[in-house]
């Protein structure tokens, strides 16, 4: 589950990187040797989440459709289906955190839309 979170949000760090030039924290994740605690990854999380939302908030069409060189060039992709993956991968791998849980008698937290919405209007 460890590897899986830091895998997550190293991951959701790149996608930042890669559509608005910046990482919300550094260094990056993937540099540090050893996972950080829970309060630095939900600010990282929490970081990384709001430069994502901002950009989309922000972006222009053109912005969108900008084609991006990923992975040193090797593979290329518009700004908006890195936005998609970000998005896909974290529900992905959200999922699996939640089963994990559940597999230890753990009650996981509500991962849907609505309950994020829930949560965003609540302010929390």
């Amino acid at each position: 589950m460890r590897d899986t979170l830091k895998h997550l949000l190293a991951s959701e760090e790149g996608y930042t990187r890669a559509v608005t030039g910046t990482t919300p924290t550094t260094p990056a994740l993937e540099e540090l040797a050893s996972l950080p605690d829970f309060d630095e990854l939900r600010q990282r999380a929490k970081r990384t989440g709001e430069a994502l939302i901002n950009f989309v908030e922000r972006a222009e069409s053109e912005d969108l459709n900008t084609i991006l060189h990923l992975d040193a060039g090797t593979y290329d992709a518009p700004v908006i289906v890195v936005v998609i993956q970000a998005i896909d991968h974290a529900i992905d791998h959200r999922s699996q955190i939640a089963t994990l849980l559940s597999q230890q008698g753990i009650e996981p937290p509500a991962i849907d839309s609505w309950s994020y919405n829930d949560a965003m209007r609540a302010g929390l």
